[in-house]
């Protein structure tokens, strides 16, 4: 087992490499959530987050079920590599699937699938960063910890640029919230010193 380092804590490359791991986690879930939005234009009288909330969060307890039973005949990297291999896989292809316009209903499905496939990918990587991190110094849980709720901000600041981009591009027309405006304005704007 790593030991500490002499101030009792572990060194910058492995706070770091946690960090950006605990970022990745719940990354794929909130792309999902950020693109509902997107959905909504075509389905606006269903309650998408409701739906893909369970549709992510039913598999979870089930994978976590197996992996208690079965999740010592993997390794820790193994696992949380191959989660996040299909993680990418399948935000690349809903991506794709985004790209090549299909239509709505079938953009729904995918995105539910999707939801139910990352579901399944998170709840490995949920018990395996964790117990992974804990085996290291108690700031590596720390750095995990820390990085997951930036995910979600680092998806809602994509979201809001992403609208201002498609604003912009569609000549200023479109449905960009006074808020969402006043955000990106304050992301490209250089702060003031009084």
């Amino acid at each position: 087992m790593p030991k500490d380092n002499e101030r009792g804590g572990a060194s910058k490359a492995l706070y770091i490499t946690f960090f950006f791991t605990g970022l990745g986690y719940l990354f794929p879930f909130n792309v999902l959530v950020s693109d509902i939005d997107f959905l909504k234009e075509s389905y606006p009288s269903l309650n998408l987050e409701f739906i893909i909330s369970i549709a992510y969060n039913i598999p979870c307890v089930f994978v976590l079920l197996l992996l208690v039973k079965f999740g010592d005949r993997l390794s820790f990297s193994g696992r949380i590599y191959t989660a996040f291999g299909v993680d990418l896989a399948v935000l690349a292809a809903l991506a794709g699937l985004r790209f090549i316009s299909i239509s709505p209903p079938l953009l729904l499905w995918s995105t539910v699938a999707a939801s139910i496939v990352t579901g399944c990918a998170a709840a490995v990587v949920d018990g395996t960063l964790f117990g992974l991190a804990s085996k290291f110094p108690s700031s590596c849980v720390q750095a995990v910890m820390a990085a997951i709720p930036l995910s979600g901000t680092v998806t809602g600041l994509q979201k809001i640029i992403i609208k201002l981009v498609i604003v912009s591009i569609n000549g200023g027309e479109g449905e960009v919230s006074e808020a969402t405006i006043e955000t990106g304005k304050q992301l490209v704007t250089p702060t003031q010193q009084p």
